[in-house]
């Protein structure tokens, strides 16, 4: 992930991740970086916590794909917020990259799907240390409508850090079209993704 210094650097100005972390530091590229997960990817699940009677991590969703680097580890994997909120700390922020409050700053209608895969979503979303899973609290399937919530980190000198946390939403690429009625047109997804590339083109690229 664009570790400073790296000769291609100074010719990105903006970065995009879709359901992916960082093993050990997050990157000091002062580049424009957008992060979308969604909450439920029991693939690369969305956040770590710490288990202090085995001093290791568990994620917020158990993987169904069992990676060397999902459980059992002596450390917290940054992923979702907490990958933003690690960049953003490198770029003035001063919040709780661990535990943010930050409110999003708006909405946007990403995904197209039903209840029935709400609720898979949520039973899929395991714990490796208690049932039900305590991550589910937070969420509900009454309203299975998939809203993505943006979340920006406050930045000093360096492009913006966003989150685009999908609600509910699983490892799949988000799949709404612009006229969904007829099943055709881009996703919203690669469309705004293609919108926040443009409106930060040529930003605080890195220069040595």
């Amino acid at each position: 992930m664009m570790n400073t210094g790296c000769s291609i650097e100074s010719l990105i100005s903006a970065v995009a991740v879709y359901g992916a972390g960082n093993v050990e530091n997050p990157p000091t590229t002062k580049a424009s970086y957008l992060i979308a997960h969604g909450t439920h990817d029991n693939i690369v699940p969305y956040e770590f916590m710490w288990d202090h009677s085995s001093n290791t991590s568990y994620p917020s969703c158990e993987c169904t794909i069992v990676f060397d680097t999902c459980t059992n580890l002596p450390y917290i994997q940054l992923q979702g917020e907490r990958l933003g909120g690690a960049i953003a700390s490198l770029r003035g922020y001063t919040g709780d990259i661990w535990n943010s409050d930050l409110s999003p700053v708006g909405q946007m209608d990403l995904n197209y799907c039903c209840q029935r895969r709400c609720d898979n979503n949520v039973r899929d979303c395991n714990s490796v240390l208690a049932e039900p899973n305590p991550f589910n609290e937070d969420y509900s399937c009454e309203d299975p409508s998939f809203n993505t919530d943006v979340i920006e980190f406050p930045v000093e000198d360096a492009g913006p850090v966003v989150i685009w946390r999908m609600n509910l939403y699983d490892h799949d690429y988000p799949n709404k079209r612009l006229w969904q009625e007829n099943g055709i047109g881009p996703t919203n997804f690669f469309l705004q993704m293609k919108t926040f590339f443009n409106s930060n083109r040529g930003r605080y690229v890195y220069s040595g």
